[in-house]
């Protein structure tokens, strides 16, 4: 495992997740009524078997991927020979994929893909261990289609933050990497020089050239990282498998039945959280090379939500057989889009995802698509060797991690003896003195009452200032300590964010143990469904 150790924090008890999430995760009753396949090995082989994977046109499948990894060997990239493998595996009947995918973030973004990257693989790893008769093969899906570039343009690693200084608009797997060799030239200066950082960063310029699209950049990078391992990359933004996807499109548009479909299991999520997603009559999006327009069913037909489009329904059928790639799936056909042209057994998602594919349940029946096994990815948070050591020499251990500061640091000062105690007993003594003297003076003259009560109050605030000062004192003297909590919860909670969403790989190559984010793959087990804090 490259030196890395990690302990195991049960998901259930960091209070980072949904309810709804950890009633998946424990696998709660009232989850049977969406007849879901179980998300554990046995599960997984289970759905394996099923015949539905025969019904994938896999001729269309490989040719474009054939014709995707010609373009990535005409650029320089080397095809290793595990990607041949599992390319010419793909084409026998017996082989299955296990599935991620993810926006097309510029140096792989958070570090949450990378996650789900790992925990593909290492799922399709112990499953080829566990068994003979397929082969399960781990593919990273782009979201190329998407057109938020908000979500991506910015990068965040070892406290400093770079943006993607860019006006494109439309698909951004379609956008080119203008201005992207800058942002790398501002990664370098922040990051110095560390091992195993210089190879990285010479495969990220060779992926990020400004003539390069954002969809080909991605294709290459995640290949050169991650293709050792077998993982195939697939840009679904292609027009053969928008085409063999057409009789599902078609019918979404023409029948406007997904909001109907989706109810069925909408009302039993509803009942135990929100819902994350908005199924609307219309699923679909019209693509060009600079916008990506929501189609919206009208009196008259179809138009684009600016209105610059519009169609009867022939009409809008005809431009769908002519051009399919002008058409992009929104995210409740996305997933359908990805089960009907490949054999995938499972999708490895984030937390919100696995709640949003619940919710599509009954969409898939509809349209009798195989539904596949869901697994939340592995959930991590990386810890330099020195700070770990120290957090735990000062007596902290498994949710500590996860702690807000202030209450690591009370528990601090109550371990050490420094502790509020004769503060305490001073208020008690005093109160009770007061409380006699005033008393005895309103027995004798009830005007003096009032003034007994206020000089009570004023004694209290007294005690109160003095016990700031001496907690300031204290401090002061385990100023290194404190220091020390604080900052293990800047490293896990940057800028108030979970690490994993925030923070990119890059900030922690060199700085330890970790040189290459494969060297995180043993830790990336996704059947665990723990939060690991990993040494690193």
């Amino acid at each position: 495992m490259n030196g890395l150790s990690s302990i195991e924090l049960p998901l259930e008890e960091t209070g980072l997740f949904s309810p709804i999430f950890i009633d998946f995760i424990k696998q709660r009753k009232w989850l049977d009524h969406f007849k879901l396949p179980k998300p554990n090995l046995q599960g997984l082989l289970q759905v394996a078997q099923d015949a539905e994977w025969e019904k994938i046109d896999r001729t269309i499948l490989l040719n474009t991927l054939h014709a995707q990894y010609r373009e990535l060997e005409e650029s320089g990239s080397v095809i290793v020979g595990s990607v041949k493998d599992n390319l010419a595996a793909l084409a026998s009947p017996d082989s299955r994929t296990i599935t991620t995918g993810q926006q097309l973030h510029p140096a792989t973004g958070p570090l949450y893909v990378v996650f789900k990257i790992l925990s593909t693989i290492n799922l399709c790893k112990q499953l080829n261990a566990e068994q003979q008769s397929h082969r399960f093969i781990p593919v990273f899906w782009l979201a190329s289609e998407d057109h938020d570039l908000q979500e991506i343009k910015e990068l965040h690693l070892s406290g400093k933050s770079l943006t993607w200084q860019t006006e494109q608009a439309g698909p951004t797997g379609r956008m080119l990497c203008s201005g992207l060799p800058e942002m790398l030239d501002e990664l370098k200066t922040a990051l110095g020089t560390r091992p195993g950082f210089e190879k990285l960063l010479e495969d990220l310029r060779h992926a990020y050239k400004s003539h390069f699209s954002l969809s080909f950049a991605t294709r290459k990078l995640i290949h050169e990282w991650f293709g050792q391992a077998g993982l195939l990359v697939l840009d679904p933004d292609a027009a053969e498998l928008k085409r063999s996807f057409l009789p599902v499109m078609q019918r979404d548009a023409a029948r406007q039945e997904a909001p109907q479909a989706a109810a069925k299991y909408e009302k039993e999520l509803s009942t135990h959280g929100s819902l994350p997603l908005s199924v609307r009559s219309v699923n679909l999006f019209y693509l060009g090379e600079q916008f990506r327009l929501r189609i919206d069913a009208v009196p008259d037909g179809f138009r684009t939500s600016d209105h610059r489009f519009s169609w009867t329904s022939e009409q809008l059928g005809a431009e769908m057989e002519a051009f399919p790639q002008r058409f992009s799936p929104n995210v409740v056909l996305r997933p359908l889009y990805q089960q009907s042209i490949l054999p995938n057994v499972a999708y490895i998602g984030g937390p919100s995802e696995v709640v949003y594919w619940l919710q599509l349940r009954g969409v898939f029946e509809l349209h009798d698509i195989a539904f596949p096994v869901l697994l939340p990815r592995a959930q991590a948070v990386l810890v330099d060797n020195s700070m770990y050591e120290k957090f735990q020499r000062m007596g902290f251990s498994g949710n500590d991690w996860l702690e807000k500061p202030e209450e690591l640091i009370a528990r601090w000062m109550k371990m050490r003896g420094i502790t509020t105690d004769a503060f305490d007993q001073a208020r008690r003594l005093m109160v009770q003195g007061m409380d006699e003297l005033t008393g005895f003076m309103e027995a004798t003259d009830k005007t003096l009452g009032d003034a007994g009560r206020a000089e009570k109050m004023r004694l209290l605030q007294s005690i109160d200032k003095l016990e700031e000062k001496w907690k300031k004192s204290q401090k002061r003297s385990e100023d290194q300590s404190i220091q020390l909590i604080r900052k293990v919860r800047d490293r896990i909670f940057p800028n108030g964010t979970l690490q994993e969403r925030h923070d990119n790989i890059l900030g922690y190559i060199g700085t330890g143990a970790l040189n290459h984010p494969i060297d995180l793959l043993d830790q990336m087990d996704p059947l665990k469904m723990v939060l690991r804090v990993i040494r690193t």
